[in-house]
This record gives structure tokens, C-alpha cells and sequence, in this order.
């Protein structure tokens, strides 16, 4: 399962904008109120239609409002074209502002959706009916930019929860926190059942916590084995073979760690029968994946990703250069605005690339800082002007500033020359 292309008009500050995907990693990069974050929203709207209509609770599927439609315009649109299954499947959603009209949301191509979705739905809901759960299903997670929220288990809850598949859905495409709660009554609640049935031991084996565990290890091999405390209600993770508790952790180890199981989560509980849930099928959008992350984690991102959930669609919002620099420009959408308006476009060249020139090119932002660039422009344009001195000594105070960069050795042996041809005079 995979979003193939999305189409809006008018939502937010967009106009009008049609984006492709790679069914494996996308990105969408761009400065900050472009409309990155708008389109991933648009696609968790989008997605909330097609989960709902798995756990067979329709009326319960997010809607667009009137805060949606762009500022001087009297409708939006939405549509999302998907492959699932082999089978192409596509729907519509159309806003209406109440000055211009109803003020309602109109969806299209439903019918078809519910056919496709039914023998699904039908099948999970008889497996629920006997608690014997062979079916997976295919995720659909939208992680917004406030995602990372820190909680204790509730020993009530976890005598309570019973989890089935759909319970995947659990919040999954409105996340505006990876809860750890329910990481913690999920491993707590798997823990206590495996162990009431199998003894001390028989959670070390069991395939979905170890999945989780497996999960983390990869991005951060440092860390190791994950245990639930009864006694305390807390999950504690091993760091160099140091039992720590979850909320002891940096917070960027904490916000990745928290996105990375709580996927491995849903997914697990999303495939009960597979011996590797994580290579379950799954669309997850994330908006600023290299929120807190320290620039050497977010270069291994996209290979550690598409490594851990060989099966999951991945759009990220990012400002990373290290991530833009590691993918290639037909997985890249580029938004600028021009004009008044917003465009989204393939880069020429994103692979590879330099993190100074992926600022400059694709991010707007120059690689000196005005004083500083001031200062070189002016010591260029002396040694144009043959005032040779005052670049010497300008070089002199830059170096002390910012050490011998680039352009300082660039001008030294430009003077240099200049020094030797007027010998030679």
C-alpha cells in the first residue's frame, strides 16, 4: 500500500499543487511556511477516511473546515490517489465556505473505497468476535511536529487492553504526541500476558517485542534490550549495558526513540501472524523527522529507515541538509514561493551535495552571516581595486575572526600574484 499522487486546491496557503511519490522515501523540503507541514496534513485528513473505514467507523473520519480554505477563495479540494492491494484507488473530498455555499464536506469515489475495503473489515471483525487474530493491516500514521509527550503506564489499563489489530489505529493519523504511555501499556500488558501463560522467560522470545527492540537497535545500536517494570510502571531501555529509564534519556534520543517504537508498535500489533512485523505494509508521514536529532543520526536516517521497515512509505517535512545530501532528487519535492504563490518542484541535484550549497540552492539561507560576508565582499573589492594593504590587513582581522577559511587562502594567493607581477614590472 502506497500513496501514489495527492491533489489539492486551495487548502491553507496553497493553490493549486499536484506532488508524486516513491512508494519507499519521500521528502518535502523547503523554509518554514511554505506549506510543507499543510500538504502532510491534507494527507492525514485524507488517510483518516481509509482507516476508519477498517475499523468500520466511517463517521468518525477527520473532516476539513472552514479554517482549511484558503483566505479568499470559496471551496477547497483534496484528492488522493493510492495503490492497495495491486488495485488503484482513489477519492475526493470538496469544502464548501459557509458564505458560498453549505459549509460542508462532499466526498466522492467512496463507494468504490468501501467495496475494496469490506472483505477487510469483515474479516478482522469475525477474528475479534474470537480473539484469534491472523489478519494484518495495512498502517497509516501521521507523526505532526509535536509528537514527543512523556508518561507512565496505567496498571489499569493494561489488565483492560486486549490489543487486535485495528487497535493500530489507535490515534494513528492525529498523533500530536508519541505517548509513551501507550508504548508502556502495550509492552507492560504483552510482558504480563506472556508470561502468566509461558513463564519468567517467554517474553525474550516473543516476535513483537523483540521487533520493537530490533527497531531501536538499528538506528541506535548503542541501546539494547527493553524491559518493563511492574513495580515502578516504567520502561527502562539498556545503554551500554546500563539499565536507564526512558524519560532519563537526551531528548534527542528520547523523541527518536519514541517515533522509531512506537512505528515498530503499531506495526507489530498490525500484523500479529507475521515472524517480522516490521516488514508490515504501512504509509507514515512525519513532519520535521530531524526535530532534536544531531546531525550525524539525521545523515543515516533514510538508509536506517528504509533498512528497519522494508515495506512502509515514508514522507518526511525536513530542513536537514545531511538528509537532502543522502537522497536523490526524484524522491525530493523542493517548495519555494514565487510570486505569491507556492510551487513544489524536482531539484536538479540533491545527492551528494555540500551542506553549504544545499543552504544556499535549496534552502534560502546563506552560507556567512551578513557581517562576515560584508566584510569578504569588501576585502575582494579592494584587492580588485589594488588597494593591497588594506586587504592584507582585513585578512589579518578575518582570519582571527573565523580562522583561515577558503576564501582568506583564496585572496592571500590572489595578493600574492599581484605582489609578483609588480616585481616583475
Amino acid at each position: 500500500m502506497f500513496i501514489d499522487r495527492i491533489k489539492l486546491e486551495n487548502f491553507r496557503g496553497l493553490g493549486e499543487i499536484e506532488l508524486s511519490f516513491d512508494e519507499h522515501i519521500n521528502l518535502l523540503v523547503g523554509v518554514n511556511g511554505v506549506g510543507k507541514s499543510s500538504v502532510l496534513e491534507a494527507m492525514g485528513i485524507m488517510l483518516s477516511t481509509f482507516t476508519n473505514r477498517v475499523k468500520g467507523t466511517p463517521g468518525y473520519t477527520k473532516k476539513l473546515t472552514n479554517d482549511d480554505i484558503k483566505s479568499g477563495t470559496e471551496e477547497l479540494s483534496s484528492t488522493v490517489f493510492m495503490q492497495f492491494k495491486g488495485e488503484p484507488l482513489s477519492w475526493s473530498t470538496t469544502r464548501f465556505a459557509k458564505d458560498h455555499g453549505s459549509g460542508k464536506t462532499q466526498s466522492s469515489e467512496l463507494d468504490i473505497l468501501n467495496n475494496i475495503i469490506k472483505p477487510l473489515s469483515h474479516k478482522l471483525n469475525e477474528e475479534q468476535k474470537l480473539e484469534e487474530y491472523q489478519t494484518s493491516v495495512p498502517l497509516a500514521a501521521y507523526y505532526s511536529v509535536n509528537r514527543l509527550f512523556r508518561g507512565k503506564a496505567n496498571s489499569n489499563d493494561i489488565r483492560k487492553i486486549k490489543y487486535a489489530p485495528l487497535d493500530a489505529y489507535e490515534k494513528s493519523v492525529s498523533i500530536d504526541g508519541v505517548y509513551f504511555k501507550a508504548l508502556a501499556n502495550w509492552f507492560g500488558y504483552r510482558q504480563r500476558y506472556l508470561e502468566s501463560r509461558q513463564g519468567k522467560s517467554a517474553s525474550a522470545n516473543d516476535l513483537q517485542l523483540r521487533a520493537v527492540e530490533r527497531a531501536i537497535t538499528t538506528f541506535l545500536p548503542e541501546f539494547s534490550e527493553l524491559r518493563y517494570d511492574e513495580k515502578l510502571k516504567e520502561l527502562f531501555i539498556y545503554k551500554d549495558q546500563e539499565a536507564l529509564k526512558l524519560k532519563q534519556l537526551s531528548d534527542g534520543e528520547l523523541c527518536l526513540i519514541a517515533l522509531i517504537a512506537d512505528i515498530a508498535r503499531r506495526l507489530a500489533i498490525a500484523n500479529p501472524a507475521l515472524n517480522n512485523p516490521l516488514k508490515g505494509e504501512a504509509i507514515v508521514l512525519i513532519d520535521e523527522i530531524d526535530l532534536h536529532l544531531h546531525p550525524g543520526w539525521q545523515r543515516k536516517l533514510i538508509a536506517n529507515f528504509r533498512e528497519t521497515f522494508p515495506n512502509t512509505q515514508f514522507i518526511f517535512s525536513t530542513h536537514s541538509p545531511q538528509m537532502i545530501s543522502h537522497i536523490e532528487p526524484k524522491n525530493m519535492w523542493l517548495f519555494k514561493r514565487e510570486n505569491s504563490e507556492v510551487v513544489a518542484f524536482r531539484p536538479e541535484k540533491s545527492l551528494g551535495m555540500d551542506s553549504n550549497s544545499i543552504l544556499l540552492q535549496h534552502l534560502e539561507v546563506d552560507e556567512r552571516e551578513p557581517e562576515t560576508k560584508n566584510e569578504l565582499n569588501k576585502l575582494f573589492m579592494h584587492i580588485e581595486e589594488n588597494e593591497l594593504e588594506q586587504a592584507e590587513g582585513l585578512i589579518n582581522v578575518l582570519i582571527n575572526k573565523c580562522g583561515n577559511i577558503d576564501e582568506l587562502r583564496r585572496a592571500s594567493a590572489i595578493i600574492k600574484r599581484k605582489r609578483l607581477l609588480e616585481l616583475d614590472e
